[in-house]
């Protein structure tokens, strides 16, 4: 699924190009998780304060670990405003939207909040966990030096030093913890269709089940 957000001129566009021909180069995302590994435990704390680890999120049935730049990038907003009209649907065959966020400051549950207050969202800071994953990426002199011009502070967002940025990806987590389903793409102007994704969820044959 391309999203297009009404937010690239022709200059943002170049720069994107440019951007994503480095992390392709780079190989960037090549070792993240593949369909039949099985992701280690991790505990994270939620946009709200709260500790959370992965063997409790399974618990409840697969999830969908879904990896995003943060609030302030257009594409994020438009998967999140996608993400939450389906987030229905994912429920009904079981499943739970589980976003990750490196912003600090309450940005995460601000992000959470105005754009699928269905998620649960978790604050991986300073990156760890999209960086054991294979995630991240040294953001270039050129967008980084944009994105100040632009007054997007990553300093600020991220609290460190804003040279660093994971790529949007998205996983299907069954509940014994194997990746049944991911999307890793460092355009990071294309994200995971959720239908596709619903529907490999669907497919794990689980009894759809209240979530706390």
């Amino acid at each position: 699924m391309t999203m297009t957000p009404a937010a690239a001129a022709p200059d943002w566009a170049s720069l994107y190009d440019g951007f994503i021909a480095e992390l392709r180069t780079r190989g960037t995302g090549s070792s993240a998780p593949r369909l039949g590994d099985r992701l280690e435990p991790f505990v994270l704390p939620n946009s709200s304060g709260r500790y959370v680890a992965l063997d409790d999120l399974l618990g409840a049935g697969p999830i969908v670990l879904n990896f995003i730049r943060g609030g302030w990038c257009p594409y994020c907003r438009a998967e999140l405003a996608a993400w939450a009209a389906a987030i229905p649907r994912l429920e009904a065959v079981g499943g739970r939207l589980i976003a990750v966020s490196s912003e600090i400051g309450g940005r995460a549950e601000t992000t959470r909040c105005s754009l699928a207050p269905g998620a649960e969202m978790l604050c991986d800071v300073d990156h760890g966990l999209a960086t054991a994953l294979g995630l991240t990426s040294i953001v270039g002199e050129a967008v980084h030096d944009a994105y100040r011009g632009a007054g997007l502070d990553l300093a600020d967002i991220y609290g460190d030093t804003g040279r660093l940025l994971p790529i949007p990806a998205t996983f299907v987590i069954a509940g014994d913890g194997t990746v049944r389903y991911a999307f890793v793409e460092p355009d990071f102007r294309i994200r995971a269709d959720p239908a596709v994704v619903i529907a490999v969820v669907e497919a794990l044959g689980v009894t759809a089940r209240p979530y706390s």
